[in-house]
């Protein structure tokens, strides 16, 4: 739920999404995470995590396939 500490973001576009911080209540040169803006250029594609792949390759020791919540979780 917007406040004054932490209003609603400014749908620019539904698809693809362009979403914006309001930047009249900018209080602080750092916005929160949940509240950054989203910009795309296509829309993003439907996916089914269960059959997404991830497929390193090129100049690497092993290539390896590997999976969604293998990849997500596996970031710091």
């Amino acid at each position: 739920m917007p406040t004054p500490q932490q209003p609603s973001l400014i749908v620019r576009q539904k698809s693809p999404q362009n979403i914006e911080f309001p930047f009249a209540s900018l209080s602080d040169w750092l916005i929160p995470t949940e509240l950054f803006f989203v910009r795309n250029h296509f829309p993003s594609p439907d996916l089914d995590a269960r059959d997404w792949r991830l497929r390193v390759g090129g100049a690497v020791e092993q290539r390896k396939p590997d999976t969604f919540d293998a990849t997500v979780y596996a970031i710091p």
